[in-house]
């Protein structure tokens, strides 16, 4: 699948084995994938650079962002991505 000496591929496998255990999700943020892999010190950054890889090689793409009212308190929406409906990710 992925290339074992990208160190962003080891993250990419984890995230692609998380959305295999969850075949009916169809989109995802972010946050959600940076929380559902579980990695102690993963950053924000590491899970974009990982997601960005499963998106060269087809497995899930950014969806388009969604311009929102950001004048009222808390975080920015987390970039939403989508799964490739063509990949089998039945166990």
């Amino acid at each position: 699948m992925l290339f074992r000496s990208d160190p962003r591929a080891a993250l990419a496998r984890k995230i692609a084995r998380w959305l295999i255990r969850f075949p009916d999700v169809v989109a995802f943020t972010e946050r959600q994938a940076h929380a559902g892999v579980k990695v102690e010190g993963l950053r924000a950054d590491d899970v974009r650079s990982a997601l960005s890889l499963l998106d060269e090689y087809g497995y899930v793409r950014r969806a388009p962002p969604v311009v929102l009212d950001t004048r009222g308190p808390g975080r920015p929406a987390s970039p939403t991505w989508l799964v490739n409906p063509r990949w089998e990710r039945a166990h």
